[in-house]
C-alpha cells in the first residue's frame, strides 16, 4: 500500500497538469475509474495467469506491462501553450 500511495502522490498532480481546467471533472473521473478498476481485476487476472502458466509467466507479464507503461510515460508530453495563455495548474 505504501508504494501505491507514493505513486498516487506523483501521478495525480502530473495528470492534472496535462488536462485543461474546464475538463478536470470528467478526466479525473475517468482516471480514478481506470486506477480502481485495475485494483479490482488485477488479482483475478494474476490468479488466472498463475493457474494456467505458473509464477514465471506472472513475472514476465508484469515486466511487459512495466515496459509498456514506461514507453507511454516517455511519449506523453504536456500540451504546448501559446503566448499569453495560462500554463496548466
Amino acid at each position: 500500500m505504501i508504494g501505491r500511495e507514493m505513486e498516487m502522490s506523483v501521478a495525480y498532480p502530473f495528470f492534472l497538469g496535462l488536462i485543461p481546467k474546464y475538463k478536470t471533472a470528467g478526466f479525473v473521473g475517468i482516471y480514478m475509474a481506470c486506477q480502481n478498476g485495475t485494483l479490482l481485476i488485477g488479482p483475478a487476472i494474476g490468479g488466472i495467469v498463475i493457474d494456467c502458466f505458473g509464477y514465471v509467466a506472472l513475472f514476465v507479464c508484469s515486466a511487459l506491462f512495466v515496459f509498456a507503461g514506461l514507453c507511454v510515460f516517455l511519449t506523453v508530453q504536456s500540451p504546448q501553450t501559446t503566448a499569453g495563455s495560462e500554463q496548466g495548474r
